[in-house]
């Protein structure tokens, strides 16, 4: 089982010599703060924003769904949906 895992982490590699073994270095999680919104009271003082990718009924074609959210009141402020994605 052990050398199963080594070799999904990408740890045996080939060489010259035949198969060589490293171990496998695990990146702990990023833990970002979350920001601080207690000083919200009432609607149209902080915006959040999301971009959303839709498949479309072509194939490999998306559309991306931009939309602009009231962080007090949870409801759409705005949105646009666009066919490539934007800058």
């Amino acid at each position: 089982m052990a050398r199963h895992l080594e070799i999904m982490c990408g740890t045996w590699r080939g060489t010259w010599r035949g198969l060589s073994r490293h171990t496998c270095h695990a990146r702990p999680p990023l833990v970002v703060p979350a920001p601080d919104t207690d000083w919200v009271t009432g609607p149209n003082q902080l915006w959040d924003w999301d971009v959303t990718v839709l498949r479309s009924p072509d194939r490999w074609a998306f559309w991306y769904l931009y939309g602009l959210l009231d962080h007090f009141s949870r409801k759409d402020v705005a949105w646009h949906v666009a066919g490539h994605a934007q800058q």
